[in-house]
């Protein structure tokens, strides 16, 4: 799979899952501290409820919420533009964009 491929996947997967976390869950999504002992993210109605102890994974997830998709997915699109140009100036293993799609697919870009 070419750099430009490995971005567009990324793209695809970032909007797929983000449309899927927002059906009956809406972004933005945001922690309610004030509930007693646990933390709610969402609105409009909170959907994520995790106990005090396990706040900063539900600050993470609120934070990177969907409504962060497009804007992420787009970037990616825009870069995989970039290498099938040939216009990005990072080697392939070392650009933040290539690197971020690998994560965010798991794969190494290893071919074999």
């Amino acid at each position: 799979m070419t750099a430009a491929e490995e971005l567009r996947t990324a793209a695809r997967l970032v909007r797929e899952t983000a449309s899927k976390a927002t059906e009956g869950h809406p972004a933005p999504w945001h922690i309610e501290p004030e509930f007693n002992g646990w933390w709610l993210v969402g609105t409009p109605a909170p959907h994520l409820v995790t106990s005090a102890a396990r706040k900063p994974v539900a600050d993470w997830i609120a934070l990177m919420g969907p409504d962060k998709a497009e804007p992420l997915a787009d970037a990616l699109d825009d870069h995989a533009d970039a290498h099938s140009a040939y216009d990005c100036t990072w080697p392939e293993d070392e650009c933040p964009h290539v690197r971020l799609a690998r994560s965010i697919t798991g794969t190494t870009g290893d071919p074999s």
